[in-house]
């Protein structure tokens, strides 16, 4: 018989950290989220970045709008420029598709309208300027349990999470941005990654509906 264990990432812990950056720095609290569908770990993401919002700025209202689709690049850029339309000057997104609406971010190469990701590869790409702060999966941390279990007699059957604690996230900020990301803001962000690693926060993320 053949017996298989699952992941599942916290997501909503980077994504509170993101939205703490975002509450500080939009100038026009209007935020936009772009995400792929609402559920999994993007739905995750998305609930705690809206709770990192509000916990840094509960005047700043979250724009929340869905490609529909994991992969929709196209879409993801359009709903990036509608959400900049209306006044918003932080994004975020998840999902392969969060690349189009990065893309779109980054067509405003003159106005101060940023992007806190999901993939620090997102660092390293030609639109990083715009790119405050980033974080990532670390899969180790799931070989690592799925090793353990297995020695210890687990052969299967459990759901093994991705979190700060156990080095299952890796989170890093874009000191190329210049003064947007100022010592205030980084030790903010800082202090809610050591707060939720230490488990002195616990992301409450299904309270947002």
């Amino acid at each position: 018989m053949l017996f298989r264990s699952t992941y599942m990432p916290e997501s909503e812990e980077t994504g509170y950290i993101n939205g703490v950056i975002a509450g500080l720095v939009t100038k026009s609290n209007i935020i936009g989220l772009v995400g792929p569908v609402d559920g999994g770990d993007a739905a995750r993401y998305n609930r705690g970045f809206v709770l990192g919002v509000r916990a840094s700025n509960p005047k700043a209202q979250v724009q929340v709008a869905y490609t529909g689709s994991f992969g929709d690049f196209v879409k993801a850029a359009e709903l990036a420029h509608t959400q900049v339309k209306a006044g918003a000057d932080v994004l975020t997104g998840s999902a392969q598709q969060a690349l189009g609406a990065l893309r779109a971010v980054a067509e405003y190469k003159d106005k101060n309208i940023w992007w806190v990701g999901q993939d620090t590869a997102q660092l390293g790409i030609p639109e990083s300027y715009k790119v405050i702060a980033a974080a990532s999966y670390a899969y180790q941390a799931v070989v690592e349990a799925l090793i353990d279990k297995r020695q210890a007699g687990t052969l299967g059957g459990e759901s093994i999470p991705l979190n700060f604690a156990n080095g299952g996230f890796v989170y890093q900020f874009n000191d190329k941005v210049g003064p947007v990301l100022s010592a205030a803001v980084k030790a903010a962000a800082e202090k809610a990654k050591s707060d939720i690693t230490d488990r002195k926060l616990v992301v409450p993320w299904k309270d947002v509906k």
